[in-house]
């Protein structure tokens, strides 16, 4: 089977992760409270800004390159469902199955407080259903 991926959905997606991300860890919404429960270094944080800017739009592109992929097998294996449902669905998933399990799991051994995994997953959630549906409406 061949996968033709739309490159302005790609695009897109990644985009509306950014803002998702941008605004999530913003003081205003969850930011104050995840950086106090990691001590970050204000300081540092703003000298790395660039960097992990950059690598949080390389992250977003391939999470939403390889998503559009995964959506796309989907959908041909869901003809019934519509296309939006399944990559709803299939996001969830991706979410519970990859991230969620993940950061649950090294959180644990990390010994992060319960709050830092429940920030972190829980923009992941919304990130990827936004991501999906981005990806369902202009693809599809």
């Amino acid at each position: 089977m061949d996968v033709e991926v739309n490159g302005f959905a790609i695009v897109l997606a990644a985009v509306v992760a950014m803002i998702i991300g941008s605004a999530w860890y913003a003081n205003a919404f969850f930011g104050k409270e995840w950086r106090k429960l990691l001590k970050l270094n204000k300081d540092k944080e703003k000298e790395l800004a660039n960097k992990s800017i950059f690598k949080a739009v390389i992250a977003s592109l391939i999470s939403a390159y390889i998503l559009s992929h995964i959506i796309a097998f989907a959908v041909s294996f869901y003809p019934e469902r519509s296309e939006i449902s399944v990559a709803l669905s299939t996001a969830f998933f991706v979410w519970i199955g990859f991230y969620f399990s993940h950061m649950f799991m090294q959180d644990s051994f990390e010994q992060r407080p319960a709050k830092v995994t429940i920030i972190n997953t829980s923009n992941m959630l919304v990130t990827l259903l936004a991501m999906g549906t981005v990806i369902a409406l202009i693809t599809y």
